[in-house]
């Protein structure tokens, strides 16, 4: 696995994450500072995770090369979900999915990046 192949997926009571062991552990840490002691650290390869479904928010801070990056959109659900995609370098594949639209851009004029705000197509 390669640092590519990362999520972070977040729901009530649970996040799932994969970067390293080092920092999963600092994501522990920091749900620990926040009073979210009964947080759940998935750490695993995105591309084989088979529980997106049961989630609607999901959050990528370009984490993934294209191709993993296509597989793991593929299998997020579209119907009610919201993807938020900072420093979006996949833009165009998640549009060409046909699976979510483009609801709002913002930019960041001081880390001079974009961050997408998609939604699924029913």
């Amino acid at each position: 696995m390669t640092m590519y192949d990362s999520v972070a997926i977040c729901k009530p009571k649970e996040l799932l994450y994969r970067r390293t062991g080092k920092t999963a552990d600092i994501c522990v840490r920091n749900m620990h500072r926040l009073g979210l002691d009964d947080v759940t650290v998935w750490i695993g390869d995105a591309r084989e995770f088979e529980d997106y479904k049961s989630y609607d928010t999901f959050y990528f801070f370009n984490p993934f090369g294209p191709e993993v990056f296509q597989n793991v959109i593929k299998k997020l659900p579209s119907h009610g979900t919201t993807m938020i995609y900072h420093n979006p370098t996949c833009h165009q594949l998640v549009l060409d999915t046909g699976r979510f639209q483009l609801k709002k851009q913002l930019y960041d004029k001081d880390r001079d990046y974009y961050t997408n705000i998609y939604v699924g197509i029913d």
